[in-house]
């Protein structure tokens, strides 16, 4: 994983941000939506990134998952899902985690890690589901093709 201590620029080059870009999806998709629920790794949820670009950058109060659920879902992403591995278990182990987050308020739910985009054929969630690589990657490309 590569992390940057700052939103550092290089003049020429845009940053596209994931956060930001999935923070303005949301927005665009669902205008109405306020309480953005989040899975990803517990290093990715603990970045100030995501509450300053996600959170309070983009206007949405974060649901994200409790100790417990982050040790189940980094023992995910790290195991199987990082494997390619992905099955029903994965997305039923995913799916409880979304749905919990639903339960806790959630409006809709990012998928903040490219490891769960796997899990999305078996993903059954209550509420929209934002895949965050996806978004990202669909960034960079309207970036490239700006150049």
């Amino acid at each position: 994983m590569v992390t940057l201590p700052t939103e550092e620029r290089v003049p020429g080059v845009p940053l596209v941000h994931v956060a930001r870009e999935t923070g303005d999806a949301v927005a665009a998709e669902q205008p109405g939506l306020r309480r953005l629920g989040v899975l990803a790794t517990s290093f990715a949820l603990d970045a100030p990134f995501f509450g300053r670009l996600l959170g309070e950058g983009a206007g949405f109060e974060l649901v994200l998952p409790d100790a417990a659920q982050r040790r189940t879902l980094d023992a995910a992403i790290f195991g199987p899902l990082a494997r390619g591995e992905a099955g029903r278990d994965e997305g039923l182990m995913v799916s409880t985690l979304c749905n919990a987050l639903v339960a806790r308020g959630a409006e809709g739910v990012v998928l903040g890690c490219s490891e769960l985009s796997y899990a999305r054929p078996w993903l059954r969630c209550r509420a929209p589901i934002f895949d965050a690589t996806e978004i990202h990657a669909r960034a960079i490309v309207r970036e490239m093709l700006r150049a």
